[in-house]
């Protein structure tokens, strides 16, 4: 099993590092078209001004180290989001060691393109707590109780019911996130 998995490091790469090319792509389409998208009906764009809840959860996670073997992070979370665009949030997941982490935040949500409404960006700051033990180094600022400040910046594509979000966690990776916006 060891042997397939070092076989199938440097395509599981490849594959990552196309994803997320692709991802940032897409964004940079967004953000340097042309001419603006038509106003339609059938285009879901997000309700501004407008308070609701998110409910999300991890698709696929991706470590920029691949020297060491990670957990597989199951993060599910809820935020809600205020008609002025900021954000409370808290989630729940295990740590790249396997090590059940919380994080409970607060933070804001842009929308920087007027013509390209579904896309946002996010930056959130808060509390994160679980790294603990051998590992409470792999988080800067980290207590020996395994409580440390962090800053979570993303970017996303949200429309009227449902979202998605590129997170990058610091240096060490980034995670795509799918939700569900309820009114």
């Amino acid at each position: 099993m060891a042997r397939l998995l070092r076989a199938w490091r440097p395509h599981k790469t490849l594959l990552v590092r196309f994803f997320l090319s692709a991802l940032l792509c897409g964004f940079a389409a967004l953000a340097l078209g042309g001419e603006e998208p038509a106003r339609s009906e059938a285009v879901a764009q997000p309700d501004a001004h407008k308070s609701r809840w998110l409910i999300q959860a991890s698709v696929y996670t991706d470590h920029f180290d691949t020297d060491q073997q990670h957990a597989k992070q199951n993060l599910f979370g809820v935020e809600w989001w205020a008609a002025d665009n900021w954000i409370l949030g808290a989630a729940a997941f295990r740590n790249s060691f396997d090590q059940p982490s919380q994080y409970v935040y607060m933070g804001k949500l842009w929308r920087p393109l007027d013509n390209y409404p579904l896309m946002h960006l996010k930056l959130t700051w808060g509390i994160l707590h679980g790294y603990k033990g051998e590992y409470k180094d792999k988080i800067p600022l980290n207590s020996d109780s395994g409580y440390a400040p962090v800053l979570v910046p993303s970017i996303g594509l949200s429309g009227k019911r449902f979202t998605t979000d590129l997170i990058f966690f610091g240096t060490a990776g980034a995670l795509v996130t799918i939700g569900v916006l309820v009114p």
